[in-house]
């Protein structure tokens, strides 16, 4: 299947407030991450998410 999306990231921000959405259509895995504390530190936090996904069994 040719020009599929597999993966899809997608972030913001407005004032204090900061978003990010990670897709990943091959694993069947969505990370939403919403904060009003805006630090930039959600891409890792997704990260550190997605490798504790990985590693969970099935």
């Amino acid at each position: 299947m040719q020009n599929q999306l597999i993966q899809h990231t997608h972030d913001g921000t407005s004032l204090n407030y900061q978003a990010l959405l990670m897709t990943d259509k091959s694993r069947g895995q969505t990370i939403i991450l919403l904060t009003n504390n805006k630090q930039n530190k959600l891409y890792d936090l997704a990260a550190a998410i997605k490798v504790i996904l990985e590693k969970a069994p099935e």
